[in-house]
């Protein structure tokens, strides 16, 4: 199995404009695989990195903590992305 940055992306949901309630849901939802990417197969999520924020970042801690955390039954594995406004996951 290649390693997530030498896998094909099979979707990409991005974040942007999302607030923490709606990005919840929509990222769940990918990862239970109701987003366009199966069991096996490598999802770019994009968060941005947080300077459209007020104050401090929202969505990319938001994410890495429940890819950590609570979402982590349904991850094989996961990373930032090389420009760190998002990541890549696979799915379980």
């Amino acid at each position: 199995m290649p390693g997530l940055f030498d896998a094909r992306i099979a979707t990409t949901l991005d974040l942007h404009g999302c607030d923490a309630a709606m990005a919840r849901t929509m990222v769940e939802r990918l990862l239970r695989g109701k987003g366009g990417a199966r069991a096996g197969e490598v999802a770019h999520i994009v968060t941005g990195r947080g300077r459209g924020s007020a104050g401090r970042p929202v969505l990319r801690p938001l994410v890495a903590r429940l890819l950590r955390d609570e979402w982590a039954p349904l991850v094989a594995e996961y990373s930032k992305d090389l420009n760190e406004g998002g990541f890549l996951v696979r799915l379980r």
